[in-house]
């Protein structure tokens, strides 16, 4: 990928680069323009990524549409990118008098809530590489939840769970599947719910349910109860489940109502080890060992 950077600047972060692909629906945002950003694989070739990760306001305050006192942070921001082919690119870097800033937002805006309309009506129409991509967005920020939980106890994590669960809702995100919107909107849940937001929790684990049904739901529906205060019925519903996910889940319902001691106790009385524990309870044992030493 070509990123529209002065060689002293950090390129965007790689998940904001994933955030961009997923909102542009696979096409560059010029109005006019059809190109693909991915172009899918041939018997003859491998999947070609032809985009331009291009800058609303410039790298650098003499750069085209320059804007002084910019931090690096808002500059590579996804805000501030927009994805082009690289003929629209060049255009509009070289006559910044014409595509000026502000046209470009309007591009960005306009082209996203187009994308947004046309995934809801069909999802199919985009390439089995850009399905990926954007399951694998979703999978980093779920993955980045799970270690929030083990290791942060603030309000860590809300924003991005608030985020998320608008884009697998509103937005649809109707290309990824079943699965993966579920196990999303899942640890969306999961992270609001431990920060006391129960009632988006709610919300967010009945619009999981729309979809389907799934292990992780399960596992929600169960935390949400002991965070109401029903510890036995989340311990036999979890019980019932019976996979390592929900073991971790067992641990952190005894953690939350009898304290870490009591949970580390009850591993060995449910004869429960490390290896038979999910990514996210191992995490969540670690942080609370280290805690206790």
């Amino acid at each position: 990928m070509r990123r529209a950077t002065s060689g002293k600047r950090r390129p965007p972060k790689i998940s904001t680069i994933k955030k961009l692909f997923g909102l542009s629906g696979n096409q560059c945002a010029h109005p006019d323009c059809t190109n693909p950003l991915i172009v899918s694989a041939t018997e003859e070739s491998d999947t070609a990524v032809v985009n331009h990760v291009c800058h609303i306001y410039a790298t650098s305050d003499r750069g085209p549409r320059g804007k002084p006192n910019l931090t690096d942070e808002e500059r590579e921001s996804e805000r501030n990118l927009i994805l082009l082919c690289g003929h629209h690119h060049s255009i509009v870097d070289n006559q910044p008098d014409t595509y000026s800033a502000k046209t470009l937002q309007r591009w960005k805006r306009d082209h996203e809530a187009k994308v947004a309309e046309r995934m809801r009506r069909n999802p199919n129409s985009l390439p089995g590489a850009y399905t990926k991509l954007i399951e694998g967005q979703i999978e980093e920020t779920v993955n980045r939840f799970k270690k929030r939980l083990a290791f942060f106890r603030d309000t860590e994590g809300v924003d991005d769970a608030l985020s998320l669960a608008r884009r697998l809702t509103e937005e649809g995100y109707p290309s990824a599947s079943a699965r993966v919107r579920m196990s999303g909107l899942a640890w969306c849940a999961r992270v609001l719910s431990a920060r006391g937001r129960l009632d988006d929790a709610e919300k967010i684990i009945r619009a999981a349910e729309g979809i389907g049904s799934s292990p992780d739901i399960e596992i929600v529906r169960a935390i949400m109860r002991a965070r109401k205060g029903d510890k036995s019925s989340a311990l036999s519903r979890l019980a019932d489940i019976e996979t390592p996910a929900s073991r971790s889940a067992s641990f952190m319902v005894v953690e939350l109502h009898d304290g870490v001691q009591s949970a580390l106790d009850w591993l060995g009385t449910a004869n429960v080890s490390l290896a038979e524990m999910d990514q996210s309870g191992k995490l969540l044992l670690l942080g609370r060992q280290l805690e206790q030493d």
